[in-house]
This record gives C-alpha cells, sequence and structure tokens, in this order.
C-alpha cells in the first residue's frame, strides 16, 4: 500500500495497480488482487464458486425472460431493485431441487410455491386490496380460473383515484427452451372507487394450444389507479401494484 503524492489523484486501476480514496479522503494505491479467468475455470479451489456462477446465471436468465414479458404491464411503477429481488427468489427455489446436485438444479425442479406472493414493487397487492383473489387451475380442462367473487372494496385507494383497474396475466416459459407465451385478461373493466372489487365475478384463462408439458407457468394479478377527467382515464403512479399470485409446472 502506497500513498499517492502531487496534485492530481487517481481512482481506478490499471496495469495491475487499483488506486482509491479511503474515507478519510487520503488517496492510496496498491496491486490489484485476483485470479485469472484460466485459474478460475480450471481449479479445484474454485469449483464451489464455479457452481454457484452457474446457478446464478439460471435464476438470472429466468429472471430476465419473465420481467420482459411482464414490465409492459407495469407502467411507471416503481419497482425497487426488482431484477436482483426476482433473481435471488429464483435462487431460492432453485436450492430446493431434491434432484440435481449444486450447478445442475433447476427451477422447475424446486419448491415453486416459494414464488407466490412475490411483489413486483414496493407495494404489496393484497394490502392495497384487502386480499387476493381465488386462482384454480384446472388440469383437466387447461383452464385457469381467478376468481375475485368473494372480495370487497379495495382498501388502500390514492385520495386522486376516481377508478381502478385490476389487470391479470398467464405467462409461460420453458426454462432450457426458448418456448414463451404471455396471455392478457381482456375486457376487464374501470371499477370506480368504492364498488367492491367482487363485481368482477369470475376470469378466465384458456391457454390450450400455448400450454406444455414442462413449462413454468406464472400468474401475475395487479391494480392501477386512474383519475377520470373529461371523460378520459388518466393513469396514476400511487398505489400502483402487482404480484405473483401462483406458479406451477404445466404437466
Amino acid at each position: 500500500m502506497a500513498r499517492q503524492a502531487g496534485i492530481i489523484k487517481l481512482t481506478g486501476s490499471v496495469g495491475g495497480v487499483t488506486f482509491y480514496m479511503r474515507k478519510d479522503g487520503t488517496y492510496f494505491a496498491r496491486k490489484t488482487p485476483g485470479i485469472s479467468k484460466k485459474t478460475f475455470k480450471t481449479s479445484k479451489n474454485f469449483e464451489g464458486s464455479r457452481r454457484a456462477g452457474q446457478e446464478f446465471g439460471q435464476a438470472s436468465r429466468v429472471s430476465s425472460r419473465l420481467r420482459r414479458k411482464i414490465l409492459p404491464l407495469m407502467f411507471e411503477m416503481d419497482k425497487g431493485y426488482l431484477p436482483s429481488r426476482m433473481t435471488a427468489h429464483f435462487q431460492k427455489v432453485l436450492r430446493t431441487d431434491p434432484t440435481h446436485g449444486p450447478g445442475e438444479r433447476k427451477i422447475s425442479f424446486g419448491n415453486l410455491d416459494l414464488m407466490k406472493g412475490f411483489r413486483f414493487g414496493t407495494e404489496v397487492l393484497k394490502d392495497i386490496l384487502g386480499g387476493v383473489p381465488h386462482l384454480h387451475f384446472d388440469e383437466f380442462q387447461k383452464s385457469y380460473t381467478v376468481d375475485f367473487s368473494e372480495m370487497g372494496t379495495t382498501v388502500a385507494v390514492p385520495k386522486a383515484a376516481s377508478h381502478s383497474q385490476i389487470r391479470i396475466a398467464m405467462v409461460g416459459l420453458e426454462e432450457d427452451g426458448l418456448a414463451e407465451f404471455i396471455l392478457l385478461a381482456e375486457n376487464i373493466p374501470y371499477l370506480p372507487v368504492g364498488i367492491e372489487t367482487g363485481h368482477l365475478g369470475k376470469v378466465e384463462f384458456h391457454p390450450e394450444e400455448k400450454l406444455h408439458a414442462g413449462q413454468l407457468v406464472f400468474m401475475i394479478v395487479g391494480i392501477r389507479f386512474f383519475q377520470e377527467v373529461n371523460g378520459e382515464m388518466n393513469a396514476l403512479r400511487e398505489s400502483e401494484a402487482f404480484g405473483l399470485e401462483d406458479c406451477f409446472l404445466a404437466s
């Protein structure tokens, strides 16, 4: 370690030397630590790190594909470090795979129930709605029902809001393949503030032609608020919430 002298102070790394500033405002230089790529890829000492990196990459890829599918639904919602949070959540699922060893574990073999309730932003859907709808997949009919019938009025409503709208999406992904799909619930009406969400009744999805065995299937439910001005609905950012309310492996 050596203290930097002179008028110009440096930060960064060059030629195996790292220049940096300490908390007290003084500048130092030291030899850059590290290992070569060849050593990392071949040495037994880094076998655990390589396996951890492979699993992180697997979780990151699935997380990225899911986000790309559903982000257009989410307007300008505050997503609160969504990429890192979602990847970490998928890693938790992956580690529950009882079939494969470290470095080869798969999300589709893990406990997918761990994904239920994952929030895509800073708001929690059930706190806004006062609960969540009942969700059911009929394996025989290959249909999926989101049932709002027993739900009451929305609990947390922005002061400027005059209406709300529920958004629902079904996303299917092959973990190690390229096939993927998204189905959006259509014609869901705007609900005036104070009207029970139960008025929506049951919303059904029929993904027969798109659904294939081995696909990861995600059900995303969200709410967005609006202010009606001169007959037009203007979206509000406040209290927008989306949650991953179900996740299963198609058979």
